[in-house]
């Protein structure tokens, strides 16, 4: 989770957004992480990026790989920061994928097929209705 956004960038290292963000299950671990332009999967906007917005964020070698928007609290600055997705049949139609009444965050990303038709919030697994 974003606690704060601390520059936009790049000068000498090419294109990047810098952040203070913890881990969701704890508030305290907060890392300072330098994310390049390229390891983004569906940032829209890098300077919509907000505190209380979730990231997936994937290392290797002690470095942000991978990056997704995930979810935050509200819908507009979701949207505004994350790619929506295409709904089929109609590629023109766009949505944020779900909210979750029990972590209270809009979810940009699928959420988790726990059997057959049966999904989970992907940020804090409680089942959807």
């Amino acid at each position: 989770m974003i606690d704060t956004v601390v520059h936009f960038g790049g000068f000498f290292q090419g294109e990047t957004v810098g952040l203070n963000a913890h881990p969701r299950s704890d508030s305290s671990a907060v890392q300072t992480l330098t994310i390049d332009d390229s390891a983004w999967d569906n940032l829209k906007d890098k300077h919509n990026l907000e505190p209380g917005m979730n990231l997936l964020i994937r290392f290797a070698r002690g470095e942000v790989e991978e990056a997704a928007v995930l979810g935050h609290s509200d819908r507009e600055l979701l949207r505004a920061a994350a790619v929506e997705r295409n709904i089929s049949p109609n590629p023109a139609l766009r949505a944020i994928a779900y909210h979750c009444k029990q972590c209270g965050m809009w979810i940009a990303q699928q959420p988790v097929e726990i059997a057959k038709g049966a999904y989970s919030c992907l940020v804090c697994g409680s089942p959807l209705a």
